[in-house]
């Protein structure tokens, strides 16, 4: 829902494009149908994440030391995806 009736995003590939909305009852739905794709496929890539966690835990036993490996790269994955979004926005 939050991708239907959410805020526009705007990200640095789409800025300053005109943007045609579909409105019907309020509700946006030129993007709805992407943005169940998008859900699916996450759902998906989940599913698929937690598969290849199991089976690296049957070689790989030591579940903390795994866990806090897949924080710390989601974090530099964070960091590098905040700095590319803002890049332009930051202020000294």
């Amino acid at each position: 829902m939050t991708l239907v009736k959410g805020p526009l995003l705007e990200l640095f590939w789409t800025r300053g494009r005109n943007k045609i909305n579909v409105i019907h009852n309020g509700v946006d739905l030129h993007h709805s149908l992407k943005g169940a794709i998008m859900i699916t496929n996450g759902c998906f890539s989940w599913s698929g994440f937690m598969v290849l966690q199991a089976i690296t835990l049957k070689s790989y036993p030591t579940e903390l030391t795994l866990t806090a490996w897949i924080c710390f790269l989601g974090t530099i994955e964070g960091v590098i995806a905040a700095l590319l979004m803002e890049r332009r926005k930051a202020t000294v």
